[in-house]
């Protein structure tokens, strides 16, 4: 079979595009995480890592009650229902937009008036160009993936390129790379490659039809909503700890040794964006178990791959270390073990969401998210006390651990079905 005719088989064609699309993704984010990783203080890397987060939860909403109704309910929908139910979603994330953009205003204008200071203020706006820009842009990811059209995301996605490297090399030459200029740039790239095309798919202007619309996907979407916002603060809740009684340089330290697992994570994330509209194909037809078996493929292959990495990377000569990050960083060097470990049961703590997502199992999951947040959170607050950062660290390993159990049991019988 030649090169052409393989494209043309469409789970292998989404699975080359998805993957050249996160390839794309990954590596604009770990090298703008790379250039200021080298060229911002440790302090303010820190801060970086700490506001990066909090637009992933906003992601992470956006996702529960939009993304995700779409890619489950995009294809039991009748033909005729399909582009008015992507109008109406459209049309409501629009109008969020709008409130959201409002409420940032009012925010920075009091703050302003409190403190009489322009830095606040400052990050807040950047953070809210932020925030318009990657919510548009991961919409319009998750619509072409839905709608099996991941050749589009790439190409969306490298005009968000392009923007990137124009903003960079701009604000690098003109000496104003700082935290809330770094937020403008992503916000304004995500912005010029998204925002005119999310406009095309508003076909109707009724409000009435879009809320209808809404509370339809609403019923999965609610479970959804309880299930991001915990497994959020089961995965960064360390962070933001870290960050209020330690400081902000160690989460800098922290966020140097993660950069280095980051493109697994992506790659991740990438994957989720065609496996859980192709479970939901694949469960309809009654394959429940063929969606299980490639999800354990996927989390096995991507383990060793993390192995192997690991330990490439200890064995790395102290020179080419320094070399990769900078010597400030080096003393979070032991942190290397925890993130290798956290970063493969992430791996299959998605899968294992992917799996209950696509069987609509949003309470379940949601349930069995709230019980690793609270483990998470008990350990933290007792480890933190004995060991430190590290503490933080093992009390994510320990919550991990108690979710992936909880979603595969469940995703492994319903499999069965």
């Amino acid at each position: 079979m030649n090169i052409k005719k393989l494209l043309q088989a469409n789970h292998t064609r989404r699975l080359f595009f998805s993957t050249v699309d996160q390839i794309i993704l990954s590596g604009v984010n770990f090298a703008l995480s790379y250039i200021l990783l080298k060229i911002l203080t440790k302090e303010s890397y820190g801060l970086y890592n700490l506001i990066i987060p909090i637009s992933l939860l906003f992601t992470a909403l956006q996702n529960a009650l939009i993304n995700t109704p779409l890619m489950v309910e995009y294809w039991n929908l009748e033909n005729s229902r399909r582009d008015l139910f992507v109008s109406s979603l459209t049309l409501l994330q629009k109008k969020i937009f709008l409130i959201l953009i409002l409420i940032i205003i009012i925010i920075s204008f009091i703050l302003f008036l409190i403190t009489k200071e322009t830095s606040e203020p400052v990050l807040i706006l950047s953070f809210g160009i932020l925030l318009i820009g990657i919510l548009s842009r991961e919409f319009l990811r998750n619509y072409f993936f839905t709608k099996e059209l991941p050749e589009k995301a790439v190409r969306n996605d490298l005009k968000y390129l392009i923007y990137m490297t124009f903003f960079i090399v701009v604000f690098y030459y003109t000496g104003l790379i700082y935290v809330s200029t770094i937020l403008i740039i992503i916000g304004l790239a995500s912005l010029f490659s998204s925002f005119k095309f999310n406009n095309k798919l508003i076909i109707h202007n009724d409000f009435i039809l879009a809320k209808q619309h809404f509370h339809e996907s609403f019923r999965h979407g609610k479970w959804a909503l309880l299930g991001v916002i915990v497994t959020h603060i089961q995965t960064y809740g360390y962070i933001y700890i870290i960050g209020i009684f330690f400081a902000t340089k160690d989460v800098g330290d922290l966020s140097a040794i993660r950069l280095l697992f980051i493109p697994f994570s992506f790659i991740s994330a990438g994957y989720s964006k065609i496996a859980i509209p192709r479970g939901s194909k694949l469960i309809s037809e009654k394959r429940n178990s063929r969606f299980f078996k490639e999800e354990i493929y996927f989390s096995v292959i991507y383990s060793l791959l993390i192995l192997v990495y690991t330990i490439i990377i200890n064995l790395l000569p102290k020179e080419y270390l320094i070399l990769i990050l900078k010597r400030e960083y080096m003393s979070a060097i032991d942190y290397l073990p925890y993130y290798s470990i956290i970063t493969t049961l992430s791996i299959w703590g998605s899968t294992g969401s992917n799996g209950l997502q696509s069987l609509r199992r949003f309470k379940t999951l949601s349930e069995i998210n709230t019980i690793s947040m609270l483990i998470v959170l008990t350990f933290t607050a007792v480890l933190i006390n004995f060991n430190g950062i590290k503490g933080a660290l093992i009390a994510t390993i320990l919550g991990q651990l108690s979710n992936i159990s909880g979603m595969w049991y469940h995703f492994y019988k319903l499999s069965k079905v």
